[in-house]
């Protein structure tokens, strides 16, 4: 089933599965919706960028009176940022609801453009008392190599959020950038230990045991994340 697929991240799985219904029983809005969010998530910004472009034709665009914008405006949004697209996606957002996730995109995409002011703006509607706004926030202070800063706020949203392990992760990306590699690798155990083998998780790992240990350290971590059908990326 879908819920089978989407519970264990198999995205293939999942556009393969929609594909089907899409073609043989149920091209709905909903089987649509699914379909870009599987694509999304494996990769292919392109298929749900085109996929969200069949929502807006299909089930309407927003704009009248009577109708609010499609959230999927602000979803194919997404896609263009993900594809450096980044004018065409300013423009994607605006035609979408104005709501939280749109200031949280804009707040990127000004960034890309070189605007500001626009970042400046987008930045004073983000809440301080709201999570994924403060995990917004320390995203752009980690893209513009404030990486202290960042981590502050990981590290205070991981004790207000003890069950979020995901935010390891981030405490120890942040750490390596800090050259805290030892560090680095002990936050990360925790991340490693409660989630399923991550290429993410094994990268940082990898590239933590090069600084600290050897080349042919991190090439064992590599090698161990191909012995069992996982295909390895070079990380910074």
């Amino acid at each position: 089933t879908l819920e089978d697929f989407l519970s264990t991240n198999d995205f293939v799985g999942a556009v393969t599965l929609l594909e089907v219904q899409r073609r043989t029983e149920d091209a709905s809005e909903k089987t649509l919706l699914w379909l870009a969010y599987a694509a999304f998530h494996q990769g292919d910004f392109e298929r749900a960028h085109k996929t969200y472009g069949e929502v807006i034709a299909t089930y309407g665009s927003g704009g009248a009176a009577t109708a609010s914008p499609h959230v999927a405006h602000l979803y194919a949004a997404l896609c263009l940022y993900q594809l450096g697209r980044y004018a065409e996606a300013e423009a994607a957002a605006m035609r979408g609801p104005d709501v939280q996730l749109r200031v949280r995109l804009l707040f990127f995409i000004y960034h890309r453009l070189g605007n500001e002011e626009g970042v400046v703006a987008m930045h004073r509607r983000l809440s301080e008392s709201d999570k994924v706004d403060q995990l917004t926030v320390a995203a752009m202070q980690y893209v513009r190599n404030h990486h202290a800063e960042a981590n502050d706020i990981y590290k205070r949203l991981l004790l207000e959020n003890r069950e979020d392990v995901a935010l390891n992760y981030a405490i120890a990306l942040c750490y390596f950038k800090l050259d805290y590699y030892d560090v680095s690798t002990d936050v990360l155990a925790v991340y490693s230990q409660a989630r399923p083998p991550s290429l993410r998780a094994a990268n940082l790992k990898a590239c933590n045991q090069f600084r600290l240990l050897t080349g042919k350290a991190a090439e064992a971590e590599v090698k161990a994340l191909a012995d069992v059908g996982i295909s390895v990326e070079t990380s910074d």
